[in-house]
């Protein structure tokens, strides 16, 4: 995972921004400053009736779509901003301030795949649904977004058929889950027991909780799939070829 691709800020100047398509997974979303739509706030505007009005009081809303460059996908996206000031990018040769505009994501339809479980075989469906759910949380709360990891922690054990209920229909803790599971499967237990953690922490301190805490889970995740759900290297043109020259007892001719 390229964790630079999913800070909560970016700008046009020295963040720039390539996502991967959410809906072909092979093509690539590029934002434009001129494809989205800036709104002073309500408090920018009350601001400039002040005489001691500075640029850093800027604050915008903004929203407005992003393509992709090889299928039809258009992306929806909102979010807020404020004006910052640095060096210009080509300094030294060019000594001078910039003003720039800061954006912080809050919402993408469709959402923002973080990880690529295209990439994995043979993943739960109703597990990627749950991941998938937690994509269009990570910008606006990552501390929702990290008990949405958590709930698909829950639908990984029912896949392993991890005991879900006590005898009296009780549902059972995910930590007595994750105990029970580590009996049989200590390595697998590991690794998602330390997302339960994580899951914990959003839980009970939220306020608190940051975008770079719930990319370590989606890290560790991401781990785990590619530990335990590896897609074979073997493609389907190298199974033909593997074919061809088994076929031909010797080397095959294009």
């Amino acid at each position: 995972m390229d964790r630079d691709k999913f800070k909560p800020e970016f700008d046009f100047v020295y963040q720039k921004r390539v996502w991967q398509c959410p809906t072909c997974d092979s093509g690539y979303l590029i934002p434009k400053e001129i494809d989205l739509k800036f709104i002073e706030n309500a408090e920018t505007v009350n601001y400039r009736d002040c005489e001691a009005f500075e640029y850093d009081w800027i604050s915008y809303v903004f929203h407005g779509q992003i393509k992709c460059n090889l299928c039809p996908e258009i992306v929806i996206v909102s979010g807020v901003a404020k004006i910052e000031r640095d060096q210009s990018p080509d300094w030294p040769e060019v000594d001078k301030m910039i003003e720039y505009k800061e954006l912080s994501p809050k919402f993408f339809l469709p959402a923002m795949p973080i990880i690529d479980l295209s990439r994995f075989e043979s993943v739960p469906a109703n597990f990627a649904f749950e991941i998938k759910n937690s994509f269009s949380l990570y910008w606006c709360n990552p501390a929702a977004c990290i008990n949405s990891i958590r709930s698909a922690i829950e639908v990984l054990l029912d896949y392993y058929s991890v005991k879900k209920n006590e005898s009296n229909g009780n549902l059972i803790s995910l930590g007595s889950r994750l105990k029970d599971f580590k009996n049989t499967e200590p390595d697998k237990a590991k690794i998602l027991d330390a997302i339960r953690w994580l899951g914990n922490s959003g839980s009970h301190e939220p306020n608190s909780f940051r975008h770079s805490d719930a990319l370590d889970g989606y890290e560790i995740l991401e781990h785990f799939l590619e530990k335990f759900f590896p897609k074979p290297k073997c493609d389907h043109f190298i199974k033909t070829r593997i074919e061809a020259i088994n076929s031909a007892k010797g080397p095959v001719r294009d």
